[in-house]
């Protein structure tokens, strides 16, 4: 948190409040999330030759 507060020139408390917030926000709003999309692992599909690290991903809507 102290490289983010040095980046953007914040107050380092100040940056450890907003992560601690989107924290809270993240853990409340996650599981609507899981159940409104779906994701479809293409990678075997588009997989390139040579080992490349790439992941091949389709982020479906359920609504």
């Amino acid at each position: 948190m102290l490289e983010a507060s040095e980046k953007f020139n914040l107050d380092p408390m100040h940056v450890y409040t907003l992560v601690q917030k989107l924290d809270a926000e993240y853990i409340e709003t996650a599981p609507s999330i899981e159940e409104a999309v779906q994701v479809i692992d293409y990678t075997d599909v588009y997989k390139k030759s040579g080992g490349a690290r790439e992941r091949y991903l389709l982020i479906q809507s359920q609504r």
